[in-house]
């Protein structure tokens, strides 16, 4: 941020990023959160919420992290293909080969 700026983001700019943005932003959060459980949507029983609504939402993030902890299967290249590797494409933008 500095190597461009007029003005120098020092230990001010650190704090805010770090300290008092998360923390409002986290306040925020759990207060609407708290609101949302104590408060039913509609005419909806609370079951139904629970089932169709945090349920779905909880199993979604469940599932999401167990997804991301099973391994590639052997052969699975996790590089790029060759043709997008910028350092080995010399063609101009426009230009055919």
């Amino acid at each position: 941020i500095n190597r461009g700026a007029s003005i120098k983001a020092g230990l001010w700019w650190r704090a805010l990023v770090s300290v008092v943005t998360p923390a409002i932003l986290g306040y925020v959060l759990f207060a609407s959160f708290r609101e949302d459980l104590q408060t039913p949507y509609g005419d909806y029983p609370t079951w139904m919420l629970a089932t169709f609504g945090w349920g779905s939402a909880g199993a979604v993030a469940v599932l999401g992290f167990i997804i991301a902890f099973i391994p590639w299967r052997k052969g699975t290249s996790l590089e790029d293909p060759e043709a997008v590797r910028p350092e080995t494409d010399t063609t101009s933008i426009g230009e055919t080969r």
